[in-house]
């Protein structure tokens, strides 16, 4: 039988936002990169081609970014099955450092140096 967790404070987070599956990661990084509020999948799907050389299904970019919405990282808009951006600048600035370090694979001390000039 599974062990059941002792928790000493429970998130609220959804156990399926918590991952350290690459593709989950990589889709969120695409996605915090997109210049305009609302997120192009299509855009997305395109930057991991050129980034990755695999060919990402337009229904699996949008399962994850449904799953990362219910972490309150990106807003999900179920009746038009569209997304958008979180409108918080300091969570948008930090998750672009994050993703040049953790997903990239930048320096971290070059990314430091980086983002205070």
């Amino acid at each position: 039988m599974g062990k059941k967790r002792q928790w000493a404070v429970k998130p609220l987070v959804p156990e399926e936002v918590y991952t350290d599956r690459q593709e989950y990661l990589d889709y969120f990084h695409q996605a915090v990169l997109e210049e305009e509020p609302r997120i192009d999948l299509a855009h997305i799907q395109e930057k991991l081609w050129q980034q990755e050389g695999e060919h990402v299904e337009m229904e699996t970019i949008k399962d994850v970014l449904v799953k990362l919405s219910r972490g309150d990282l990106i807003d999900y808009k179920p009746f038009g099955g569209w997304f958008n951006k979180i409108n918080d600048p300091i969570l948008e600035a930090f998750l672009k450092v994050w993703g040049r370090i953790e997903v990239v694979g930048e320096n971290r001390a070059s990314v430091i140096d980086d983002t205070r000039k």
